[in-house]
């Protein structure tokens, strides 16, 4: 939900400025796709947060790939959502915010 450069600039760390991506700051793309907000309260309950320490340390120790802070809605939950003829194939959403998908399982999905 940031903006354009922001998203550049985060995935060209990762090597994948070249993926499709789209932007909904208005969120009315995770809405039509059942991805919520949470609350402030799940969001800094111990299981969320120590998956979110994890992440930030991880992000610390991969060389050149230094994040710079927090973009968008942080209580926006994540999620996934593989397409296939206009139809969704699979996906992932999550219970807590700091819970990710097995992305070589849902690339590996028959499209």
């Amino acid at each position: 939900m940031g903006t354009e450069s922001q998203a550049e600039e985060l995935l060209s760390l990762f090597g994948l400025s070249n993926v499709e991506r789209f932007s909904a700051p208005e969120r009315r793309l995770y809405r039509a796709f059942g991805l919520e907000r949470t609350s402030l309260g799940q969001l800094l309950a111990p299981a969320s947060w120590m998956g979110m320490v994890r992440a930030g340390l991880k992000s610390q120790f991969i060389p050149g790939k230094k994040l710079k802070g927090m973009v968008g809605d942080v209580l926006q939950m994540p999620g996934v959502s593989l397409l296939s003829d206009g139809n969704i194939v699979g996906d992932f959403k999550p219970q807590r915010a700091d819970k990710r998908p097995d992305y070589l399982e849902l690339a590996a999905m028959k499209c």
